[in-house]
C-alpha cells in the first residue's frame, strides 16, 4: 500500500485566507475561498505527485478544512410558566417556531 496523502485548508481569520499544510512535497496554497482552494488543491497535487514524489496514476488524497469561529450566544428571556423547567419551556418555544 502505498503512502498517505494529505492537504488541509486551514483559515487564517487575521489574514482572512485559507492557507495549506500538506505532506505533498512542494504543494504551497493561499487563496480567498475554499472553493478556490479545493480546485488548486486538485490540480497541483497531481502535478507534484508527478514531479517531485514520482507518483502516478490514481491516487488517494485526504482533503480537511479547518477553521474556528466565534458566536455571541445570548440567553434570550423564557417566559415563566408554573411547574416547567427552562428546557421544557424552551422546547415549548422552540415547537411554536
Amino acid at each position: 500500500m502505498g503512502e498517505d496523502f494529505y492537504v488541509k485548508a486551514i483559515w487564517d481569520p487575521e489574514a482572512e485566507v485559507w492557507f495549506s499544510d500538506s505532506n505533498i512535497v512542494g504543494l504551497v496554497i493561499q487563496t480567498a475561498t475554499l472553493t478556490e482552494f479545493e480546485v488548486l488543491a486538485r490540480h497541483f497535487a497531481a502535478e507534484l505527485l508527478a514531479e517531485n514524489m514520482n507518483v502516478v496514476g490514481d491516487t488517494l488524497i485526504r482533503f480537511e478544512a479547518a477553521a474556528r469561529f466565534t458566536v455571541a450566544a445570548l440567553p434570550f428571556p423564557l417566559p415563566a410558566v408554573e411547574g416547567l423547567s427552562a428546557r421544557e419551556r424552551s422546547d415549548r418555544s422552540c415547537a411554536k417556531g
